[in-house]
């Protein structure tokens, strides 16, 4: 079920004007029954993958609480990974992982050695799975106390809004919400209709129409001359961004509306100044995971300059295979890895200056992380590294078989670039008005007249300017 489908609204609708008329002691059941539901969609069989992480969990979370023995507490920890993380290899790694020994084997001969599985990757398995164990390593350190309350702990796992793309919650935030009993408040909900509008405006309106053009130049990279290249360049990376934007809004948007507060996923990251300001506004909810729960273990920058240049390139390296069973997933960490470790040398270079940059130098660094931001997306996009080294010596070819940056791509208008151009500014004016807050903070501080024009704007954008070919989200592959 997309939420950019007219299946996803008809069933919000519903399940948010029932949420409000049951009983606090019903809420949590309720909502747990839609979450299950909502994830049958994909496919019913995953629900017993589902289960299967919920259940372990829950119950390795449960002893852990009543234990106080360090080594006890640990192998219920190894348990929780081995079950949760054995699950995410067999489903999204294993053919991957085996595909080396395969190819060995076929040096002398031997076809498929070790078979391969034909398997469909379950939709968020990657989110419940960071999520499940997460909570169970703050109950070890003692962040989160074990939930007694199954349905709560389930719906913890499952929460429909962010299940299948995040935002990766912390129990310690999200739990003690549903514990709650839930109070209507028309401030919430206004905000929450705020950023579904701008979720949907992002993805129907500016990332759905980008991917016609990113999708056309990625089918045939031949046919399209280096230009053609730069702009579907420019255009995933928007693309991308308004994409996973827009499910994150539209997920913190419908949950608030249900009286759950969920993290912000973004803060304007295309306005970063360094690559590591990048990643305090990029998938916050996934950033700040891999910080707390591997980074920061394995000694954080508290041990040596070498050794903390090993922990950033380990979390990086493992970030972009998190994102695929790839090695260009796997290059685009590391590409960002070693961006960061330059960015901490220089850093520490130039601790001793403390001038304030001036309008114009932070202009430039915004451009360059841009930039390289760009350059390191191109290995993201590409279904492999032949694909992304042929996008590149494209480029760098210069060649301009055809003219026109609309040539050849089907469905897309010198028209369809103008208005795509005019949307990218609309974006880009939005993010540079509402400054450090989020879009619905932002609006709800305007004069009532303009709030209701802004709303009328977006609404009216989608109904008219919207793609409505249900494309998936970019996300939820992973």
């Amino acid at each position: 079920m997309l939420f950019n489908s007219i299946e996803f609204i008809c069933f919000f609708l519903i399940i948010a004007s029932l949420y409000f008329f049951i009983p606090n002691r019903f809420r949590n059941g309720y909502l747990l029954v839609a979450s299950y539901y909502f994830y049958g969609c994909w496919n019913v069989n995953y629900l017993i993958l589902l289960i299967i992480t919920t259940v372990s969990s829950y119950i390795c979370g449960i002893y852990i609480g009543k234990t106080d023995h360090l080594v006890l507490k640990r192998r219920f920890i190894t348990i929780t990974c081995i079950i949760n993380l054995g699950l995410l290899l067999i489903f999204k790694y294993f053919n991957f992982l085996i595909s080396p020994f395969n190819d060995f084997f076929q040096i002398f001969g031997q076809r498929q050695a070790i078979p391969e599985l034909n398997l469909l990757l379950p939709v968020g398995i990657s989110f419940y799975t960071f999520q499940a164990i997460g909570y169970v390593i703050d109950v070890y350190k003692g962040k989160s106390k074990p939930v007694k309350d199954f349905t709560v702990f389930a719906l913890y796992v499952s929460f429909f809004p962010q299940l299948v793309a995040g935002p990766i919650e912390r129990s310690y935030h999200l739990i003690p919400q549903f514990l709650k009993d839930f109070k209507l408040d028309y401030g919430k909900i206004t905000s929450g209709l705020y950023l579904m509008l701008w979720g949907f405006f992002q993805k129907l309106v500016i990332a759905d129409r980008l991917a016609i053009y990113v999708n056309a130049v990625h089918e045939d990279i031949i046919r399209f001359n280096w230009l053609q290249l730069i702009v579907a360049s420019y255009f995933f990376s928007i693309q991308i961004y308004c994409d996973f934007a827009g499910y994150s809004n539209i997920a913190i948007g419908s949950a608030r509306i249900l009286g759950v507060d969920l993290m912000n996923n973004f803060n304007r990251p295309y306005f970063a100044i360094s690559i590591k300001d990048f990643w305090r506004r990029w998938h916050i909810s996934l950033s700040t995971w891999f910080r707390d729960y591997l980074y920061i273990p394995l000694g954080g920058n508290r041990v040596s300059l070498s050794k903390t240049y090993r922990n950033i390139m380990v979390v990086f390296l493992l970030c972009g295979l998190w994102h695929g069973a790839g090695w260009s997933f796997i290059i685009w960490g590391g590409l960002h890895g070693v961006l960061l470790c330059i960015n901490n040398l220089w850093s520490n270079i130039n601790n001793s200056k403390n001038e304030t940059d001036t309008v114009f130098i932070r202009i430039i660094k915004v451009m360059a992380t841009f930039h390289m931001v760009t350059f390191a997306w191109i290995f993201f996009r590409a279904k492999g590294l032949n694909e992304a080294f042929l996008f590149i010596k494209r480029i760098c070819s210069m060649t301009m078989e055809e003219s026109g940056l609309t040539t050849g791509i089907p469905g897309f208008s010198q028209y369809e670039l103008y208005l795509s151009l005019f949307l990218i500014m609309v974006l880009f004016f939005t993010e540079l008005f509402q400054y450090q807050k989020t879009f619905d903070s932002f609006v709800l501080l305007q004069k009532i007249y303009l709030r209701w024009s802004i709303a009328y704007y977006l609404l009216f954008s989608i109904l008219v300017f919207g793609v409505f070919n249900l494309t998936t989200f970019i996300y939820f592959q992973f």
